[in-house]
This record gives structure tokens, sequence and C-alpha cells, in this order.
């Protein structure tokens, strides 16, 4: 089956009806509905082979579209609609270069966690038995404990029954699920552990599982090898996290009106992940590997090129959007700001939807 791999990887099916009712509204002969035509300026913009004027003003407005249901969502201010001022404007300009310019103090980079070498030991494991799996992560007891907390979260939760053994968990996930949730455990503490308010930070974790699942699908698609993408998925939303403690620094002796607006906290952010993604990766000594892909992804922000990381971080955040009410844009819309196509990214939001309802 064409989308085998996402049934394995989600643990559950797929609505191939909604992929074939897409697929079915290209090649219908009735009066082109807004489905369709959205369709077909996503197909005449992905064939255009030089950049045009017209191109990259859609692809900034659909983006600024997404952005802003997405910045509504999780910091859920009202300064969401304020024009910035040009001080304002000043102000994230110089953030995001003092940012970008200078490495982040040592004791601003999360302490690697202590289960991380387990957990890349976990990631290179291939065509093993469930005992050894369990014998590997048993040396670990708060990782194994972390590994049953996460594998019953609403998000890895396979049914309404709970995973009350690590030998159940692993049967249950095999080693593509439990690797999956090994790298969610070992990262949500450090995620909890940054100095944001609550509600960002389980915002910002949920946009992150989203990205870790999503970039993981794309990259079964690609035919890359994808054993450790699902950690690299989570590792530009830590980034996230790290830029706005350091933001709510640098403005800390400032009046919350004249601190620059949620939009330019976004803006920030995609200035600079690539970096602070790196500087996390050579820290905690993760693959060198990844840093190709976070290059990319950096490229890919500031509208260069494309990149799987940051597919997943815009099909995560639709995602996001999508489960809280209404999206702003059209799936087709959003496809035109991605590397993948609506195709794969209507199966890979399906399967994500479908994990957020279960």
């Amino acid at each position: 089956m064409a989308f085998a791999w996402v049934k394995r990887m989600f643990g559950f099916g797929v609505d191939h009806d909604v992929v074939s009712s897409k697929n079915a509204a290209v090649s219908a002969k009735a009066s082109p509905t807004k489905s369709q035509m959205d369709l077909s300026e996503a197909e005449d913009l992905r064939h255009e082979t030089q950049p045009s004027a017209s191109k990259t003003k859609r692809y900034r407005e659909y983006l600024l579209e997404l952005d802003h249901a997405f910045c509504l969502l999780i910091y859920g201010s009202e300064r969401i609609y304020l024009t910035p001022t040009e001080d304002q404007r000043a102000k994230a300009k110089r953030y995001a270069k003092k940012i970008a310019s200078e490495e982040l103090h040592s004791e601003c980079i999360p302490r690697k966690p202590s289960s991380l070498p387990l957990l890349m030991r976990l990631l290179r494991l291939d065509d093993v038995n469930n005992d050894d799996v369990a014998t590997l992560l048993i040396k670990d007891p708060a990782l194994t404990s972390q590994v049953l907390k996460t594998a019953n979260s609403p998000f890895f939760r396979l049914n309404d029954q709970s995973v009350d053994s690590l030998d159940e968990a692993i049967r249950r996930l095999g080693l593509g699920g439990i690797k999956r949730v090994a790298s969610a455990a070992t990262l949500q503490p450090v995620f909890q552990a940054q100095g944001v308010s609550k509600g960002l930070s389980e915002a910002v974790w949920n946009w992150a599982l989203n990205s870790g699942a999503s970039l993981e699908a794309l990259s079964h698609a690609q035919g890359e090898d994808a054993q450790s993408n699902y950690l690299l998925g989570l590792i530009p939303e830590l980034a996230m996290l790290l830029v706005n403690q350091e933001l709510d620094r640098l403005e800390q002796n400032i009046a919350p009106e004249e601190r620059i607006l949620p939009m330019q906290r976004l803006s920030v952010f995609k200035r600079v992940a690539w970096k602070l993604c790196i500087q996390i990766r050579e820290e905690w000594g993760m693959p060198e590997a990844f840093d190709k892909a976070l290059y990319a992804m950096g490229d890919a922000m500031r509208l260069r090129g494309d990149a799987l990381v940051y597919d997943a971080i815009l099909l995560a955040q639709y995602a996001a959007v999508e489960a809280s009410g209404k999206p702003p844009i059209s799936i087709q819309k959003l496809s035109l700001l991605t590397e993948s196509d609506e195709h794969l990214n209507t199966t890979v939001l399906a399967a994500l939807k479908a994990k957020q309802n279960t």
C-alpha cells in the first residue's frame, strides 16, 4: 500500500477518501470550485522555474496568514492584531542580530538530558527483538518511567487501553514507535524546564510533537533515512522557547506596550533558529548529520529555498491551528509554501488530525 508507512508510523489508518477526493477535484470536468482554483494556482506556481514577483507576493501572503493564526494560538494575545511601530521594528531587528551574532551563554543552552546517550544508542538499533530493546531501556529507570508516561499520553496512545509495562509498550508500539516515544520522553522535561509561561511551553511542545511526526513522515516519503528524524523535528521548537526566553530577558526593563509584538517574536525565531539548533546539537553531541538539514531549514525560513525540516514545521503549525479552529488557508495554499506536494501534505495532516482525535 502506498501509504502503509503512515499507518505504521502513526498507529492507525489514513482516510484515503480525503486523499482521493482531493485528487478527483483536479481532474473534474465541472466548473472549477474555489478548491479547484486554489489547486490550479498551486500547480502553476509549483511549475514556475524562475522566481517571480507574483509568486513571492503570494508566498508571503499565505505564510503571513498561517503565521498570524499560529501566533494567536500560542500567545493568545490581543496584541497579535497590532501593527508594529518603527521603534518595535528597530528593536526586533536589533534583537535578531544580537541573538544571531553572539553565542548563547552555556547556561542558556539546556543541559543535555542524562538519557540522551542511551536514546542515541536506541535510535541506531535496527532489526532487533523486543528483549534487546527492553534490556537497553531498563538500564535507565528514569527514562523507562518517562517512556511509559509518554506512551499513555494522548498523542501516542493507540486506544483507550493504558500501557502498564515496558514490555507491553515495546510490543504494542514496535521498534519505530518506541523510538519516537523515547525521543519525546527524553526531551519533554527539557521543554518544561525553560523559563517561559506554562501555556506557551505546552503549546510549543504540542507543535514539536506534530513537527517530529511530520518530519519523519516526509523523510520516509522522500526515501531518506529517518532513524533520527523524529528527534531532529523536536529541536527547532526547543529553539523557539530559547528565543522567547532570551527576548524576555532583553525586554525585562521595557514597558509591556513598547515590547515587540508576537508576530515579531516568531520572525526573530525564523531568523536565528538554525543557529540555536546547531548550538544545541553541538552542546548535546547529537549527530553532525543534523547540521545539513538545519542549514537548509535556515535558508528556507529566509525564503531562499525548500527544506524538509521547514516543511515539517509548517505542517505542524497548520495541524495546530486546524485542531483549534478553521485554518486560515487551504491545504492547496499551504502546499505552495512547502517542498512536499499537496497529496503528501493532505495524507500527513489527515494522520495528525486522526491522532489528535484518538
